[in-house]
This record gives C-alpha cells, sequence and structure tokens, in this order.
C-alpha cells in the first residue's frame, strides 16, 4: 500500500512508505490499485505520478540539458552551440525513431504529439488545429525553453545562457536561449534542411522573449514552407532539392 506525505523541502507529496517498499515501482502499486478495485487510492496514485514523480523528473532532466549546454556555451564559445546540438540530436533526424520516419505531415502530426504530450507533465496545454494547408501545434507554454524562460532560469541564480547576437542556427535572433536553438538547428531548420531540402517542421519562436508560447507548424506540402522562413536559417528555398523523407 502506498503512502503518500508532504515533503517540506521539496515542496510537494512524496512517497512515505517503509523503506522496503520504497523500491517498488510507483505504476505497480497503480497497476495493483486497479486491479483491486481501490479506486481512490489509485487516483491518488496517478495524481502523484504526474504531479509528483512525472513533473520532477521531467522537469529536471530538462533544466539539467539547458545547464550543460549553457556550460559549452560559457565555457568554449557559443559558436561551440550548434555543434553540440547537432553531434546530440543527430538521431532526432536520421535515427530509428526519427520524424523523418513519417512520410506525411499528418503522420508526422500523430508522432509530434505523442512527444508533446509526454513533455506536458501537470500544466500547461497542447492544442492543435488543423488548416487547408497545414497543421499547427499551439504549446500554452512550451513545457521545456518556454517553461524555463516562464520561471525566470535565464536569470540569476541559473543563468542560464542566451545567444548573445544573430545567428542562422538562433533564427537570425539574439537572446534565443541556447537550449531552445536546437529547435532551429534540429527538426525545424539546418539539419533537415542539409538533408532533405526543407524543415520537417516549422517553428514561431514569439517575439516577446517572455512569452513561453510557440507554435509548431507542420506543412502539408513543404512546397508551401514561407521563402523568409529558409532564410531566416540562412537558407535559400530551392525546390528542386527537395527530396521525398523516407
Amino acid at each position: 500500500m502506498i503512502k503518500l506525505k508532504i515533503s517540506n523541502g521539496l515542496g510537494r507529496k512524496i512517497r512515505g512508505d517503509s523503506p522496503k517498499n520504497l523500491g517498488v515501482s510507483t505504476w505497480s502499486l497503480f497497476e495493483e490499485a486497479i486491479l483491486e478495485g481501490k479506486w481512490r487510492e489509485a487516483q491518488e496514485i496517478a495524481e502523484y505520478l504526474n504531479l509528483g514523480e512525472g513533473k520532477s523528473w521531467h522537469d529536471s532532466n530538462n533544466d539539467f540539458w539547458a545547464a550543460l549546454i549553457s556550460y559549452v556555451g560559457y565555457h568554449f564559445g557559443e559558436e561551440e552551440i550548434e555543434k553540440m546540438w547537432r553531434e546530440v540530436f543527430a538521431s532526432a533526424v536520421f535515427g530509428p525513431t526519427a520524424l523523418t520516419r513519417t512520410p506525411s505531415a499528418k503522420e508526422r502530426v500523430y508522432a509530434a504529439a505523442e512527444i508533446w504530450r509526454a513533455h506536458y507533465v501537470a500544466d500547461g496545454e497542447l492544442s492543435i488545429e488543423e488548416k487547408d494547408d497545414r497543421y499547427i501545434l499551439n504549446l500554452n507554454p512550451c513545457p521545456t525553453g518556454g517553461r524555463q524562460r516562464k520561471e525566470g532560469r535565464l536569470e540569476a541564480p541559473y543563468h542560464l545562457g542566451k545567444t548573445t547576437k544573430p545567428y542562422p542556427w538562433s533564427w537570425s535572433r539574439k537572446h534565443i536561449p541556447w537550449y531552445c536553438a536546437h529547435c532551429a538547428i534540429v527538426q525545424a531548420g539546418s539539419m533537415p534542411i542539409e538533408a532533405f531540402g526543407y524543415p520537417i517542421r516549422v517553428q514561431e519562436y514569439p517575439d516577446n522573449p517572455e512569452d513561453p508560447s510557440c507554435r509548431i507548424i507542420f506543412y502539408k506540402n513543404p512546397e508551401s514552407i514561407p521563402d523568409d522562413y529558409f532564410k531566416t536559417l540562412g537558407y535559400q528555398k530551392d525546390v528542386s532539392k527537395f527530396k521525398i523523407m523516407k
């Protein structure tokens, strides 16, 4: 049986079981409560999995990556940011689970929704709308870089890094968090353009640096991707170079 208690240090509920029971998976206890028809207990465990273990792990892991990339930028120069993201996220473009494995925009939307639903732990909202020529994913707020901006993690005492000048890998804009730049490099930017002629998706980063929300756009026909989007990434749109992603 699970026992939850408030941790004053963490400011949230944690497991307060006996030591011999603490190593038991919370998911196993959740399943056990359901099978035994203990619905109130199952509901309490579900809320804990979301607000406790889930959100805590997600946010700390996300902040770890942002701190790691900030270390690289501060100690080796922000020009190294692009190199690191290219190396780390190569699998996001070319790996076995990459969105490039889904040949249609609709399939990519379904695959992307899987990713972003997993990112939304406890708070925030993902809404998706279909237009004649595109699908739009509204992140309110973005649960990764947007959350960091919303929580002030680019300021003291965290000082997560951001670009000091415009780069093609930051949508030709400065003050883009180094963490957020991976979107302009990986799926929504340079790497798929170089490989396939166009980005997997278009990313609309808000003009207001305090706005934590982003929009992700999947065009049904890549030829509809605006010319200006290519230019912000340092490329010229050339339909003759477009390749089928497979």
